[in-house]
């Protein structure tokens, strides 16, 4: 669900915002990942399909930031999500059930936004689960380990290693 690793580029954190900015514009119809750059900060996220018969998908999301290193290198520590655990989206679903919850008289939702903004975390929580006990139940079903080949694409398009 949560992976957290380094890599060290080649190139200056200029010519890796350039890189990423080319190689993730693709259309949203496209398999290639798609990203935002926010200054030094990234945002990457690529659809990848797991089962046979190319029904059951995973998104995987990576947030990162790029910071200069030694020798024009460029240090880049990357977090990595999967589906639903990514900050953002779990982040949304939650806003979505407080707001859900919170419909009615505001006279009777006065004293009671604690208890809903609670049980909109822990609903969150509980789809997450779901969501990762899903992805655990058909790769035990297949025998099919988890593709991820957006931590490639990054070493390949950044030209850089562990």
């Amino acid at each position: 669900m949560f992976h957290r690793f380094t890599l060290t580029s080649d190139y200056t954190p200029g010519q890796c915002r350039a890189a990423l900015q080319g190689a993730t514009s693709g259309g949203k119809d496209s398999d290639a990942p798609r990203g935002f750059l926010w200054g030094r900060w990234f945002r990457l996220a690529q659809s990848e399909y797991f089962e046979a018969d190319g029904r059951s998908r995973i998104i995987y999301t990576v947030y990162g930031t790029m910071k200069a290193g030694e020798n024009d290198r460029t240090s880049i520590v990357c977090y990595q999500f999967q589906s639903l655990a990514d900050p953002l989206k779990y982040l949304m679903i939650c806003a979505f059930i407080f707001f859900a919850l919170c419909i009615g008289p505001i006279s009777l939702m006065a004293g009671k936004l604690l208890l809903y903004l609670r049980a909109a975390l822990l609903s969150g929580l509980v789809l997450v689960a779901a969501d990762w006990f899903r992805i655990f139940l058909s790769c035990k079903a297949t025998k099919e380990s988890l593709p991820s080949t957006i931590g490639e694409f990054l070493r390949e398009i950044l030209h850089a290693q562990d």
